[in-house]
C-alpha cells in the first residue's frame, strides 16, 4: 500500500516537472515575439502550466514551486512588455493623427478597366474609398522598383506581392524630401486625393505617363517594423 501510494506520488512529481519543463520552452519560444509579434501569444499557455504546476505542487516543494512561480511571472511580464513594445513602435509607423486604413482591405478594386470615363469623379469610386478622400491616412505596402532608386520625390505603391490591378497608390512626397528605394514594406502618412490626371483602363495620362487612380499628396515615409496591416503572410520583404 505504501509503495504503491510512494509510486503514485513519484508519478505525479514528474508529472508537474513535466509540465513546468513545456512551460520553460513555451517562454523561451515567447522570447521571439519581440521581433514576431505572435509569437508573444505562448506566454498565455506558458502562465497557465506554471500557475498549475505552483497550486499543485506541495509547500515544502519550495523550489519547484519558487520555480514555477518566476516561469508564470516571466510569461506576463513578457506577454505585457512585449504587447507595449510592439503598439509603441506601430504607432510610430504612422504620423499622429493620421487615420489607419488596410490598403489590401480598403483599395481591392480587382482588374483595371472599371472607370473609363475621361476624369474621374467622386461618384465612381466605391463608397468606403469616398470616405476616405482628403483625409490624412496611413497605409502600409511595397514601392514598386523604379528606374530611379534614390533621390525619389515620387513613387507608385502596391500591395505586398501583388501586381497593379489589385490596386495602387502614387505617393508625392512632402516638399524638400526625397526617399530612396527599399524592398521592405513602408507606411506612408499623406493626405488622400483623386488623380486629376487619371485616364481611362490604360492608367496614362494625356502625356503618355503612367498615373494611379488615387494619390497621397504631402506624404512622408516610415519603414513598416511590425506585420499589422500588411498581408495575412507578412514576410520581411516585398
Amino acid at each position: 500500500m505504501v509503495d504503491s501510494i510512494q509510486s503514485s506520488n513519484r508519478v505525479r512529481r514528474l508529472g508537474l516537472l513535466a509540465l513546468l519543463t513545456i512551460a520553460i520552452i513555451f517562454v523561451l519560444v515567447a522570447l521571439l515575439g519581440l521581433i514576431f509579434p505572435y509569437s508573444l501569444a505562448l506566454a498565455i499557455p506558458a502562465m497557465g502550466c506554471a500557475l498549475w504546476v505552483w497550486k499543485s505542487t506541495s509547500q515544502t516543494n519550495r523550489a519547484v514551486r519558487f520555480a514555477a512561480l518566476a516561469v508564470g511571472l516571466s510569461g506576463g511580464i513578457l506577454f505585457i512588455g512585449g504587447g507595449f513594445w510592439h503598439f509603441v513602435r506601430y504607432q510610430a509607423e504612422a504620423s499622429p493623427g493620421y487615420l489607419r486604413v488596410n490598403f489590401d482591405e480598403t483599395f481591392r478594386e480587382g482588374r483595371f478597366g472599371e472607370i473609363t470615363a475621361k476624369s474621374l469623379s467622386l461618384t465612381e469610386i466605391p463608397a468606403g474609398i469616398q470616405l476616405l478622400i482628403d483625409q490624412n491616412i496611413c497605409v502600409k505596402g511595397c514601392a514598386f522598383p523604379p528606374s530611379r532608386r534614390s533621390g525619389m520625390t515620387q513613387f507608385v505603391m502596391l500591395q505586398e506581392s501583388k501586381p497593379f490591378r489589385y490596386g495602387s497608390i502614387e505617393v508625392v512626397l512632402r516638399k524638400g524630401q526625397q526617399w530612396s528605394w527599399t524592398r521592405d514594406p513602408v507606411a506612408v502618412s499623406g493626405k488622400l486625393i483623386l488623380n486629376p490626371e487619371y485616364r481611362s483602363f490604360r492608367f496614362l495620362t494625356d502625356d503618355g505617363r503612367f498615373a494611379c487612380k488615387y494619390l497621397l499628396i504631402d506624404a512622408v515615409v516610415r519603414p513598416a517594423t511590425t506585420p499589422f496591416g500588411l498581408s495575412k503572410r507578412p514576410r520581411s520583404s516585398c
